[in-house]
């Protein structure tokens, strides 16, 4: 291994080496700080390769990336030599949510969430190849894909790092190798490979588990279809994924934007059959009216006995019963054997007398619970929580789910403190959260537009005792009730 550069190294009199994320043949990664913009974390390249022909690549490389402009990718800062003769590519470090540690804490996805986080995604994708020549990234992977404070998606790692395959603190090994095509680890690159990548990378949120490596299915280890792990999955989105997936660069999808359309769209083959099984079942059902309404026209002809030989009817006496009525009481009735769903009347925002809301019920438990530290005496400043999801602008009808990210430890009697609040008004808190989710049947407003925040507090007995954090950034959401 090459010598590597030691933590307080200072590069260009400006960047300062923090510690070594990844090593390979030919570069090393670093996370560092940008000593002219207020400490700012970045990613520092190092090319190890100090041939002429590698070094004029890397050159040629680092230009093309700096002009490189898409709100998907990280931007290029800065691109230098040092006296030794070594090449740097400085880029940000995109602060938020990393999904490789989303996917170890928590599991799999939601497919809604991944599906409209992957609509920016693949445009990234898509804007690196169509530049002339053509960029591959060829590093993408749930490790390299960060939901930023905005809660917008990005690709935290610049083009070009795919053969960085070895890490320093055991973030990649060999688990990064389940991202990479087949034709990759031998050297070849092209579009296809990142197209590979993305459905590796698809597989691997919806599950919650990494497929096997491309030379470990071609030594012929079954890889199980995404369904099978996660039922929830659609079967369109699972056929997308397995031909992103194939082996052979030809069966996969050309462009980002086929695998996008094809996520989105319904099954062709569904889509053919489905007139045929509704035609069939159509004269199915016409027949046996047809066959039942001669059956009633046709058996009272043929078994009526002749006129003469048909019994008179007998005149029967009244029956007079002795026995007095059974009286039902009122609590004897019997009830509907479907109750009802009662459906909460909410009054207009424009109403003078606002409607009895219950209160909201504590938050529904869908992971195992973080654990909690002791109670602290003295209160912490932590940085704001990152919202997730809804998506800004969304608008919902019936329960709302909503999630954040958060990457401390909440001790005894801290919380992270949900307000929702119609558009206009103050912001109002609606449930103190001991994990970083939670769901509400209903809005206590009724139905419009909401905003909603994230913080965390000390609190006792119902009172906030201290804010431990800035508010997080306030998210639009249009809601109303079910069935409206």
């Amino acid at each position: 291994m090459a010598d590597l550069l030691a933590p307080g190294t200072m590069l260009h009199g400006r960047y300062a080496i923090e510690r070594v994320l990844r090593v390979g043949r030919r570069n090393a990664l670093y996370l560092g700080t940008d000593a002219q913009a207020a400490v700012k974390e970045v990613v520092i390249r190092e090319n190890l390769d100090s041939s002429p022909e590698a070094q004029a690549g890397f050159q040629q490389e680092a230009e093309a990336l700096t002009r490189l402009e898409h709100p998907g990718l990280p931007v290029a800062i800065d691109y230098f030599a040092e006296p030794s003769g070594l090449q740097y590519l400085v880029s940000e470090q995109v602060e938020g949510l990393n999904l490789a540690e989303s996917l170890a804490r928590d599991g799999p996805l939601p497919q809604a969430d991944v599906l409209s986080w992957f609509d920016r995604l693949l445009a990234a994708v898509e804007y690196l190849h169509a530049q002339q020549p053509p960029i591959v990234h060829g590093d993408i992977s749930p490790r390299s894909i960060v939901i930023a404070v905005d809660g917008r998606p990005r690709l935290n790692a610049l083009p070009g790092s795919y053969e960085v395959e070895e890490s320093a603190d055991d973030s990649a090994g060999p688990a990064a190798n389940a991202f990479l095509a087949p034709e990759q680890h031998q050297g070849t690159v092209d579009e296809r490979v990142d197209i590979y990548a993305i459905g590796a990378t698809l597989y691997g949120m919806l599950t919650g588990k990494n497929p096997p490596t491309a030379l470990a299915r071609l030594a012929g280890e079954e890889m199980p279809s995404p369904r099978q792990l996660n039922r929830t999955i659609s079967p369109r989105v699972e056929a997308a994924i397995l031909k992103a997936m194939s082996l052979e660069p030809e069966e996969r999808f050309r462009t980002p934007d086929e695998l996008w359309t094809a996520l989105k769209r319904p099954l062709a083959t569904r889509s053919r059959l489905l007139p045929i099984v509704l035609g069939v079942a159509i004269a199915a059902i016409s027949l046996l009216l047809v066959a039942m309404a001669l059956w009633r026209l046709l058996v009272p002809l043929f078994s009526q006995p002749p006129a003469s030989t048909r019994p008179q009817p007998t005149a029967i006496p009244p029956i007079v019963s002795t026995v007095p009525p059974t009286v039902v009481p009122p609590t004897a009735t019997r009830r509907p054997t479907r109750e009802p769903t009662p459906t909460p009347t909410l009054a207009p925002p424009t109403a003078t007398v606002a409607p009895t809301v219950a209160p909201i019920a504590a938050p529904v438990a869908t992971a195992k619970p973080a654990p909690v530290s002791p109670p602290t005496s003295e209160p912490r400043l932590y940085q704001a929580p990152a919202l997730l999801s809804p998506s800004p602008g969304g608008s919902l009808a019936g329960e709302v789910e909503f999630r954040w990210y958060w990457k401390e430890t909440l001790a005894a009697d801290e919380y992270f403190d949900l307000q929702v609040w119609r558009a206009g008004a103050e912001p109002a808190g609606i449930a103190w959260c001991k994990e970083p989710y939670y769901r509400a049947a209903f809005l206590p407003g009724g139905a419009g537009d909401y905003r909603w925040r994230v913080r965390v507090i000390r609190g006792a007995g119902g009172q906030v005792q201290a804010v431990l954090s800035k508010p997080s950034a306030e998210w639009p959401l249009g809601w109303r009730p079910a069935g409206q």
